[in-house]
């Protein structure tokens, strides 16, 4: 009996501390000030008051310039919220409204020094009720430079309570969740007030009281508008209330069942658990396990000195589904995957995971492979009870689609070989009459993953009569940032999360001698598995035994946050040929099209549209260099951006409009420029469209700076139009699939 006491003493605590820790948790509703600033040549302040209101309320917008020592002419533009609307009639000079849309625009000329402010009365016709957070929007238009800022503000309807949700009663120590049906607009904030002394700042809590009485709970609910309160009362009473909950109620046999116990009444309680199966116990929240399959009632008892009450509940024990596949061993380039399920008649579903991140549901499937490689093909089997999983090792001879990159891209159907890399190799096949066989050596275990691929790859080429290559720092350095690189951002390519190809990342790691060629896999844990895979994959083959390499550098990493946990790379140079010159690259920007009578037309972007221009360089900036974006139309050039500062290693980027030209075809290209302005290196120019903005007021065609179109100087070859989209933050991974120790993906890209 005291033992059961102590019990319920410290169930009571922890579930008091569980309550304290949540009426704890702080109101994070949005702060709306209605004021923004733009500061420049000439300072925009904006206000509106109020920032907080509902349907019908009268604002005031007050707009504030303050211009500096020079005259100027700025433009603005104000965009309203949806649902407010201006009153056109008593614009001040100057103002243009468009009512229809909300937009207000305000070009000024102002003297150096001058201040000039005015307030325009404006007014809550309608709101949105799920969508009160709404935004002021400033742009301010000076020197051909824009600035832009917003400032959140509340358009909505108060709060009200539809009803509370509070049990008419229920036992002493028994949990009860409160919940109050709301309409109005968000975000709400509930209080509840448990008419004991407690309060607790939690929109639906669960409660429990430890004495017996009726207590009148009270809810305030509030929103950035105001706030209403509603009251309802609940009978704690002392005698026992069962109740319980299986943490499975379908489970398999001997699977451990967790039964929770949501009980209460006047302590002491005494416990009886009755499990269906002839077994029984007196704990509080016992775990237990049925040794055969069948359908069990289960039945808790708790007793006080006052009373008794009982609860049932159902668990249904089985067993997973048996399961069995028949597939398709390897496919060739004219073949499909070819896979058959089967089980017993409890299967639901059968779930297929290809081994090349693809799924497919179904007792019969197909599958076309993009890629050279071995695939780990997973069944899964499920039912009621839960689910049974099977796999296969399946090998894919040769793509059936798309492109293998290794370093030429070989398009199926095609009879000539085109290249992504300006700086990729043409190498000669290499024969193998049977597959081959790469045994492990008894390495020591004081050498890293990395020296063990080195020694792997010797050992290959040894078997096939090549020379063992050295190892070489600067091949090593960027065959190391490769996997990092792959990991880090969950993708397996050759090109870079910076869009750098590998030539280019050699010369980046000062690789002063020529490129011969990049070994990528991923999904292997050892060493002498990836080089297996390498030396019975055709394109592979090629570069690993290729009579041009004389240098290797080699990568490796292990990650169990990345997609496939295990990355190699190796480089291979050539000391004996010339360093490939860089190349300053230009990333094509992608252009949407909409169908027109089932004609693709592009959609041009709009000169008001800000526009990301991304390039590639090796090399890092030195002496006062700096890139320089152009737009070339049919009168001259005009220079849109000065870059110094990557985006992301070998990535640069500028994020620009071009607001100050008229609609038209241009040219786009970036220069390198050296501190003294001389030409170091041109990009080819890439062609662009701008559309008219038919919301702004046609402007006055600035005439453009004569400057001649830059010869793209680099001596390397052109690169082809395949974009290439970079982001300049990191990509966020993939979804993760569920790693084991048996590789479950070794195919390379």
């Amino acid at each position: 009996m005291v033992l059961r006491r102590i019990r319920w003493f410290v169930v009571s605590l922890f579930l008091m501390g569980l309550l304290l820790l949540l009426s704890s948790q702080p109101n994070h509703a949005a702060t709306y000030t209605g004021s923004l600033i733009i500061d420049g040549e000439t300072r925009l302040a904006l206000l509106l008051s109020p920032p907080i209101a509902t349907s019908g309320d009268e604002l005031s917008l007050t707009v504030r310039l303050a211009n500096g020592s020079q005259p100027a002419s700025p433009q603005i533009q104000i965009e309203l919220p949806a649902g407010v609307r201006l009153d056109g009639d008593q614009l001040p000079a100057g103002v243009v409204a468009d009512l229809q849309n909300g937009r207000i625009q305000y070009t000024p000329i102002l003297p150096a020094g001058e201040t000039t402010e005015f307030t325009l009365p404006l007014r809550v016709e309608t709101v949105d009720v799920d969508q009160p957070e709404q935004e002021l929007r400033a742009i301010l238009i000076q020197n051909e430079a824009k600035q832009t800022a917003v400032t959140p503000i509340w358009l909505g309807l108060p709060p009200q309570i539809g009803s509370i949700s509070v049990p008419p009663q229920a036992a002493v120590g028994q949990l009860v969740q409160l919940d109050a049906e709301l309409a109005g607009s968000g975000p709400f904030t509930l209080s509840w007030k448990l008419g004991d002394g407690r309060r607790i700042d939690v929109a639906s809590p669960s409660i429990l009281y430890p004495v017996a009485g009726p207590y009148d709970i009270q809810v305030e609910v509030s929103n950035p508008l105001t706030a209403v309160n509603g009251q309802k009362q609940i009978f704690i009473v002392p005698y026992p209330a069962a109740g319980f909950m299986a943490d499975d109620e379908t489970v398999t046999v001997n699977q451990p069942v967790q039964f929770v116990n949501e009980s209460g009444g006047q302590p002491p309680l005494i416990y009886r658990w009755d499990f269906g199966d002839g077994t029984n116990s007196t704990e509080l929240n016992p775990i237990h396990q049925y040794a055969l399959a069948g359908i069990y009632r289960v039945q808790l008892a708790v007793s006080n000195r006052l009373k008794t009450s009982e609860a049932f509940s159902i668990v249904q024990v089985g067993a997973r589904p048996a399961a069995e596949m028949e597939v398709t061993e390897s496919v060739t380039e004219e073949e499909q995957f070819i896979g058959d399920a089967s089980g017993d008649a409890t299967v639901t579903e059968f779930v297929w995971d290809m081994g090349d991140g693809r799924f497919q549901n179904g007792q019969h499937v197909t599958h076309q492979y993009q890629q050279t490689g071995n695939y780990y093909v997973r069944l899964t089997a499920v039912n009621a009870y839960g689910s049974t999983e099977i796999g296969r090792w399946i090998y894919a001879e040769s793509p059936a689609h798309g492109a293998v990159y290794l370093p030429i891209i070989m398009q199926a159907g095609e009879a000539t070989a085109v290249s992504a890399d300006p700086f990729s190799l043409d190498l000669p096949d290499v024969p193998l009459d049977a597959p081959f066989t790469l045994a492990p050596l008894p390495l020591s275990d004081e050498l890293s993953e990395a020296e063990q691929l080195l020694i792997y790859i010797n050992e290959a080429r040894a078997q096939f009569g090549r020379p063992p290559l050295p190892y070489v720092l600067e091949l090593g350095m960027a065959a190391q940032q490769h996997v990092n690189d792959m990991a880090m951002y969950g993708y397996t390519a050759h090109i870079g999360a910076d869009g750098s190809y590998p030539a280019e990342r050699l010369i980046w790691h000062n690789y002063t001698a020529g490129y011969a060629g990049e070994a990528t896999a991923w999904g292997f844990q050892y060493a002498y598995e990836a080089v297996e895979f390498w030396i019975n994959s055709p394109p592979h083959r090629r570069i690993l035994l290729n009579a041009q390499a004389t240098d290797i550098g080699v990568g490796f990493v292990t990650d169990y946050d990345a997609p496939n946990v295990w990355y190699w790379t190796a480089e291979f140079g050539n000391r004996n040929g010339a360093a490939d010159a860089p190349l300053l690259r230009a990333q094509p920007i992608p252009v949407e099209t909409e169908l027109i009578d089932e004609t693709a037309v592009p959609i041009h972007p709009m000169v008001t549209t800000p526009l990301t221009y991304y390039w590639n360089w090796p090399r890092p900036l030195s002496g006062g260099q700096s890139f320089t974006l152009s737009l070339l139309g049919a009168e001259g050039a005009t220079v849109l951006a000065t870059v110094t500062e990557p985006r992301f290693d070998l990535l640069y980027g500028v994020e620009i409009s071009a607001t100050h030209l008229i609609p038209d075809e241009y040219m786009w290209q970036v220069a390198l420029l050296d501190g003294d302005g001389r030409q170091v290196a041109a990009s080819q120019p890439l062609p662009i469209t701008f559309a008219a903005d038919p919301s702004l007021i046609t402007p006055t065609p600035v005439p453009l700076t004569t400057i001649p179109i830059l010869p793209a100087t680099s001596p390397s070859p052109t690169p082809t139009t395949i974009p290439i989209v970079i982001t300049s933050t990191p990509p966020p991974p993939p979804i993760q699939p569920i790693i084991t120790t048996t590789p479950v993906m070794n195919n390379d890209g």
